[in-house]
């Protein structure tokens, strides 16, 4: 170490100012390598991290939106269903039909003589549920029960109708003697959609 300072000491004056701001540049040369490369590498580390949050951000909340969006379709097609179901159940359901049925008839005043639930004739995709009746009323009154029958939330379809007057001839003023069907639907029937 005492040659390298004395070696040093014998050259002049501006070789060692030189020497020593050659010295200086190769520590802050090193000292920038080792702290700020790094640095650099970190800076450009969490710049790459933000970019990428940003974009899995920008995907949750698309995908929020489109959930939203989603569950309202939802909402709107279960409610859909729900009337779809009251028109056309999967259940037959024919106990409550046959009440409201009866008290159709009963509010405008005819007098149910027969009432019989037929053999159910599976279609393609619904399946008929057939209800022979016998009523006796006035015109007005059978008229009336169609008209609310039609007016049912569940399809209610009248068939096969036979009407004769009860009495009073063919212009009288007796009651009608009304023979039909009633033919209602529930979903599913003998083939499944799209087979």
């Amino acid at each position: 170490m005492n040659g390298l300072v004395e070696s040093f000491n014998k050259i002049s004056a501006p070789q060692r100012v030189l020497v020593f701001l050659l010295m200086m540049i190769g520590l802050l040369v090193g000292f920038y390598m080792l702290l700020f490369t790094g640095l650099e590498d970190d800076i450009q580390g969490q710049r790459d991290r933000r970019v990428k949050l940003l974009a899995k951000e920008t995907d949750i909340k698309r995908k929020v939106a489109n959930k939203e969006e989603i569950m309202s379709e939802l909402d709107d097609l279960k409610k859909r269903k729900e009337k779809v179901e009251k028109v056309l159940p999967q259940k037959a359901e024919i106990p409550r039909l046959l009440l409201n049925i009866q008290g159709q008839a009963k509010i405008v005043g005819l007098d149910i003589r027969r009432f019989e639930l037929g053999n159910e004739s599976p279609k393609a995709l619904y399946t008929e549920i057939p209800v022979s009746m016998e009523l006796l009323g006035t015109y007005d009154q059978v008229a009336n029960f169609f008209y609310y029958v039609g007016r049912m939330e569940r399809i209610v379809n009248i068939k096969n109708i036979s009407i004769e007057r009860k009495s009073g001839g063919s212009y009288g003023k007796g009651d009608l003697r009304v023979v039909c069907e009633a033919i209602t639907y529930r979903g599913g029937g003998s083939q499944v959609p799209g087979k």
